[in-house]
C-alpha cells in the first residue's frame, strides 16, 4: 500500500514495482522473509538493491526521514543502538518464529491503517515498536559492542553531524569539536563510511532537504534558509548535483508515490 511517508508491501509486490525498485534508496527500509531467517535494515541514501540479498517473499516497510526522526525523538536510547548508529551500512537481524509472527501482524496492521488513509500519528507507534525491537534484537543477538576506538569516535562524529549539519561549518569545526586532528577525523570517516567529513555532512543536509520537500509545503527558499544555505539558488544547485533533479522536480516526483 502507498502512503506519502510510509509504504508497506509484500516483497513479491515490491519486486514488480520498477518505480520503487529504482527510488527505494530515498527511504529507510526494513524487510524480512516469511521463513524467519532474518530481517535487514537499510538507512536512507544507501543504494543497495533489495534483490541482492536473495530474499524470498516476505514484507518490506519503507519510511521517510520524518518518521525515522520522530522514532529517535520518542526513544532517545535508540541513538546508542548499533543498528541506528550508521557504523555498518546495513544491519542483519536474526528473527525467531515469535518475532516473525509479531512483525507480520505489525505489517498487516500498518497496511490496514494506510488503506484507511489514517494519519501518520496513528501509524508511528507501530513503526516505533518495530524499530525498537529490531534494534534491541540486533544488539542482543550479535552481542555487539563499540570495542573499536574508531567505532567509538565515529559515533561521536555522527552525533556532531546530526547536531550541526544545518550550519555552514568548515571541516576544521568538526575536528575541533571531536578533539581530533583533521587528518584523524577524515581517516575515521573514510574507514567507517568511505567518505570524508564534508560529504557526510552534505548527505545529512540532502536527507533533511528531501524530507522537507516531500513532507511539508515550505517553499524552496524557506527550506534553503532552514538548512543554512545562503541563497535558494545555492541550495538548488547543491540539490540538483546530488539528485539530478531540481527541488521542485523532486517534490513533484515524490508526490506521485
Amino acid at each position: 500500500m502507498l502512503h506519502l511517508s510510509l509504504i508497506v508491501l509484500r516483497l513479491s509486490v515490491f519486486y514488480k514495482n520498477e518505480f520503487l525498485e529504482v527510488s527505494n534508496a530515498l527511504y529507510y527500509r526494513l524487510f524480512w522473509v516469511d521463513n524467519g531467517r532474518g530481517m535487514v535494515f537499510l538507512h536512507a541514501g544507501l543504494k543497495e538493491a533489495i534483490k541482492q540479498f536473495n530474499l524470498t517473499d516476505g514484507w518490506i516497510v519503507l519510511f521517510k526521514d520524518n518518521l525515522y526522526r520522530d522514532f529517535l525523538s520518542h526513544f532517545p536510547q535508540a541513538k546508542d543502538m548499533l543498528l541506528f548508529t550508521r557504523i555498518a551500512s546495513q544491519g542483519f537481524i536474526k528473527m525467531d518464529y515469535q518475532m516473525l509472527i509479531r512483525f507480520n501482524q505489525y505489517a498487516v496492521d500498518l497496511q490496514i491503517l494506510i488503506s484507511k488513509n489514517s494519519p501518520a500519528l496513528m501509524m508511528q507507534p507501530i513503526l516505533d515498536t518495530m524499530l525498537l525491537h529490531a534494534g534491541m534484537q540486533f544488539d542482543r543477538f550479535n552481542d555487539l559492542k563499540l570495542n573499536s576506538w574508531v567505532d567509538q569516535q565515529y559515533v561521536q562524529i555522527d552525533r556532531l553531524i546530526q547536531a550541526h549539519f544545518r550550519e555552514e561549518q568548515p571541516d576544521t569545526f568538526y575536528a575541533d569539536a571531536s578533539g581530533l586532528t583533521l587528518q584523524q577525523l577524515n581517516n575515521i570517516c573514510r574507514k567507517v563510511k568511505g567518505r570524508s567529513i564534508l560529504p557526510l555532512v552534505g548527505l545529512a543536509r540532502l536527507s533533511a532537504a528531501q524530507s522537507e520537500l516531500a513532507n511539508t509545503s515550505k517553499s524552496v527558499k524557506e527550506i534553503a534558509l532552514d538548512l543554512g544555505f545562503k541563497t535558494d539558488s545555492h541550495f538548488s544547485n547543491f540539490f540538483k548535483r546530488a539528485t539530478s533533479m531540481t527541488p521542485l522536480e523532486y517534490r513533484a516526483y515524490n508526490s506521485s508515490l
